[in-house]
């Protein structure tokens, strides 16, 4: 049986030690087979970037041996001499920077730890590098790397971006470190000529760093649909590479499922692919989390083992109040590439951001005619989606200062004594106190906080414009015992509310109304009534920062 490789980026030991080990070295011969010499390819933390970069470094080292058995092993020979492209016993100078080991808490400390890996790989080919800027250092070391072995210098630059995308929260610091970057990179376009092969891995992509010259001629294999599964573990990776994990993660499951072999075996595998699958990078074919992948055939026990290491928590919940149809449904919003692929520190938008951080995913390509591609985004599976919902959850019952249970017990009670009054006053305080915590466009944080404000609340159900009807109402929540609330919200927007109570219930109460008769004139209440021991039509009126007004009308079914 091989071993799991938990944590270990390094090609070399992951071969040497028989760990397992999806064969991606097809795509390492279709990149060197290509014209150009400069990639980049940008994909999620811990999706494999590291390793397909150690992969290049073994193959430019020489270490003919570790590619036996792999495809690249294979065919190397017919297939890589047919253009030179390149020869796996041949060895070259490399330089490998990954920029998530610098400490880049300030553009000087970044710029002095850069510095100091230069000169640390310099002395390990015995050079001595001694210019007083970093790009010029940088270029002195290519061109003595250059001299010393009469070859062109391979250069591999890991998670390039980290020193920006690891200060999201503090958009000055990713500014300044960005600057750093730039004038990093901007030394390479007169070295060009001295580089046998580039190839740069990071998580997002920046506007500002790729007007850079010495960038914008890169070949970017990010959304290119050949290199769509370069990382990442497919479906049939799966099988193959833990077919010997199978029996041991299923044995458990069947045993907790009182299932049938074939059944469990059956069950366990869509489990598996409904946690941790869907990431797409073409719209078509998919891939599974590689490092949740490997620690639940460790562990053989679902978790969330992506999702809980390293979540931009402000991103997330800035993102969730504003986007609930992301959650309700499979809503989706709709990108140009230029958006969607770029990120600018100048301005953080979040569904870029989170599709380029693993958050979100491409769910289709479409082609508008006289137009570019557009690119639908959605949540991977369910590892994510419950991640944004637990994450937003935790949030919002932070800020309302109570107890998901506590809300509930008094949600229930005012509905049981048809108390309209109490109602308002309860959403009016919840609503206002999470409005204060957003800059959004107060309408949109209104339908976002309504509803994983009910979806917060245990045992309930939550549909936020139920899919299906042509006018389908704001908010559908199912409680147990086959209570149902149906909620139609209007809304009346006010920069400022400082009126009178009684003048802010004169603009609410029509609004409430309004609500309440749409729900009665369309009917919104019919598809629930089957399953239905009482339903609640809700009206909610609501008013500048978050004043509610609420008409209730019950209704219970008859036998």
């Amino acid at each position: 049986m091989k071993r799991l490789p938990l944590g270990v980026q390094s090609f070399p030991e992951i071969i040497e030690q028989n760990y397992v080990y999806a064969d991606k070295t097809r795509f390492i011969h279709e990149i060197l087979s290509f014209a150009g010499k400069t990639f980049f390819l940008a994909r999620p933390s811990r999706f494999g970037k590291t390793l397909l970069l150690s992969a290049f470094e073994a193959l430019f080292s020489g270490r003919k041996d570790l590619f036996d058995g792999l495809w690249i092993g294979e065919n190397a020979k017919t297939q890589g001499s047919s253009n030179n492209a390149y020869n796996l016993e041949e060895s070259f100078p490399i330089i490998n920077l990954n920029f998530a080991s610098f400490d880049f808490d300030s553009p000087q400390i970044l710029e002095a730890g850069i510095t100091h890996r230069l000169k640390s790989i310099a002395r390990s080919y015995d050079l001595n590098i001694d210019a007083p800027t970093l790009p010029a250092l940088f270029a002195e070391f290519i061109r003595n790397l250059k001299r010393k072995y009469q070859k062109n210098v391979v250069l591999l630059i890991d998670e390039y971006d980290a020193p920006v995308s690891g200060n999201i929260d503090d958009l000055e610091l990713a500014q300044k470190n960005a600057r750093v970057l730039k004038n990093f990179y901007a030394s390479l376009k007169p070295l060009i000529k001295d580089l046998r092969f580039v190839f740069i891995t990071g998580i997002t992509s920046y506007a500002m760093l790729w007007r850079i010259p010495a960038l914008n001629h890169v070949i970017n294999l990010t959304m290119d649909k050949r290199f769509s599964t370069v990382c990442g573990f497919t479906h049939e990776e799966m099988d193959s590479c833990f077919k010997d994990y199978y029996p041991i993660a299923l044995e458990k499951f069947k045993n907790s499922n009182s299932l049938g072999p074939n059944d469990a075996i059956a069950e366990a595998r869509q489990k598996i692919l409904d946690m941790y699958d869907g990431y797409s990078w073409d719209g078509i074919k998919k891939v599974l989390n590689p490092h949740s992948l490997l620690y639940f055939f460790y562990n053989n026990q679902f978790q969330r083992y992506w999702a809980d290491m390293d979540s931009p928590s402000k991103l997330i919940t800035d993102f969730v109040l504003q986007n609930p149809l992301y959650f309700a449904r499979e809503t989706l919003s709709t990108f140009g590439s230029e958006k969607l692929e770029m990120a600018d520190p100048n301005y953080w938008a979040p569904e870029p951001l989170l599709f380029q951080k693993g958050y979100l995913t491409l769910d289709k390509i479409v082609q508008i005619p006289n137009h570019f591609h557009e690119y639908r985004l959605r949540i991977p599976n369910a590892e994510i989606d419950f991640k944004f919902k637990s994450e937003f959850t935790q949030f919002l019952f932070e800020t309302l200062n109570t107890r998901p249970d506590d809300e509930k017990e008094i949600f229930t009670a005012a509905l049981f004594c048809e108390d309209a009054e109490k109602i308002s006053a309860q959403i009016t305080a919840n609503l206002r106190k999470i409005i204060s915590q957003s800059s959004a466009k107060v309408e949109r944080v209104l339908h976002g906080a309504l509803f994983f404000y009910f979806y917060g609340l245990p045992d309930v159900e939550v549909l936020f414009e139920p899919a299906g009807a042509d006018t389908p109402p704001d908010l559908v929540v199912k409680f147990d015992d086959g209570l149902y609330v149906i909620i139609e919200l209007k809304f009346q927007y006010a920069k400022k509310d400082s009126l009178t109570k009684r003048k802010i219930k004169e603009i609410t109460r029509p609004l409430a109304r309004q609500g309440l008769k749409d729900i009665e004139d369309i009917n919104y209440g019919a598809p629930y009534m089957v399953g239905a021991t009482k339903i609640h039509k809700l009206g909610l009126g609501i008013y500048g920062e978050g004043h509610c007004l609420a008409l209730l009308k019950t209704e219970k079914r008859t036998a």
